[in-house]
């Protein structure tokens, strides 16, 4: 068995509650469920489920996928996982007394050279996953994952026994936030934000639903690894165990297979 294949199973293990359907990537960063055959037609094609083969070409960048994380026969999840994501406009305050607060878009900043600007808001981001993923694991004991997405932000994923209901794993979800006392929600328990610091960055909690119909899909979530279709990036997992604000990307088969943050 080659590294490649064993990752796909363990993301699978891991992840992936939901199998008789998934989404698939495309070029401009949007998400379909992945159906046979050719674009005509589209909705009357058969969906094509997670298989080993598509798990491994996700994992060697050949295709991206996403899957939709409640099971409606079951209303069950595997995880549940901090977006944490960049907001389109924010103030920034540069380092010295004679620089002055300015507005930005922390999404352009991101996607553009670096800067001094651009490497503050990768610290914040970090600073936000390093917190929330460790609280996660002291308060509620589970395994955690930390991953870039490729593109705008980090995924903070809590790791939960199968078939652990919806509704259960979106408190457990909020149960974090709302002990570290400094989030407050922006949308329902779906969207939060930081109270006292970092006003570049959002928090989007998934899975949004309780439940999925039995025709539906709900709400999916980029699996880690791979490219990002839309930035031509990888995703990858992040190291927690260094000097606070390094970015030492972490062995995957380790991180699957570890019971505890690294």
């Amino acid at each position: 068995m080659n590294n490649a294949t064993e990752i796909a199973k363990l993301l699978a293990g891991n992840l992936i509650e939901r199998r008789d359907v998934k989404a698939i990537q495309t070029s401009n960063g949007d998400y379909w469920p992945h159906r046979d055959g050719p674009q005509q037609n589209y909705n009357d094609r058969p969906l094509i489920p997670f298989s080993l083969d598509s798990l491994v070409a996700h994992v060697e960048g050949r295709q991206t996928f996403g899957h939709y994380l409640v099971n409606p026969e079951t209303g069950t999840v595997r995880c549940f996982v901090f977006d944490i994501d960049f907001n389109k406009n924010s103030i920034y305050f540069p380092d010295g007394p004679d620089n002055p607060s300015v507005m930005i878009n922390p999404r352009e900043v991101w996607a553009g050279p670096t800067t001094q600007a651009k490497r503050d808001l990768a610290l914040q981001v970090y600073a936000m996953a390093d917190g929330l993923a460790k609280r996660t694991q002291k308060l509620l004991g589970c395994k955690v994952i930390v991953c870039y997405s490729g593109n705008k932000g980090l995924h903070v994923i809590g790791c939960l026994d199968p078939r652990t209901p919806a509704d259960q794993a979106r408190a457990s979800a909020v149960q974090v936030l709302e002990s570290l006392k400094v989030f407050e929600p922006l949308k329902g328990n779906n969207f939060w934000k930081h109270t006292i610091g970092y006003p570049s960055l959002e928090i989007e909690v998934f899975p949004k639903q309780d439940g999925v119909k039995s025709d539906g899909y709900g709400n999916l979530v980029r699996l880690p690894l791979g490219i990002n279709r839309k930035s031509g990036k990888p995703s990858f997992f992040l190291r927690l165990d260094v000097e606070f604000g390094k970015f030492v990307i972490d062995d995957p088969l380790e991180v699957l297979t570890a019971g505890s943050l690294r």
